[in-house]
């Protein structure tokens, strides 16, 4: 039983990172596209 309680943690855990990293990838992608219009408005 406490293996299961375990595993049940570390799994909660573990999709709870992702969810960060999923985040901070899409916060990521974000920031490129921004940098890129700006870019852009500067060189017209």
């Amino acid at each position: 039983n406490r293996m299961e309680r375990l595993k049940e943690t570390i799994h909660k855990k573990d999709s709870s990172l992702n969810e960060e990293k999923e985040k901070e990838r899409q916060l990521q992608v974000k920031i490129n596209n921004l940098t890129r219009e700006i870019k852009r408005e500067r060189e017209e």
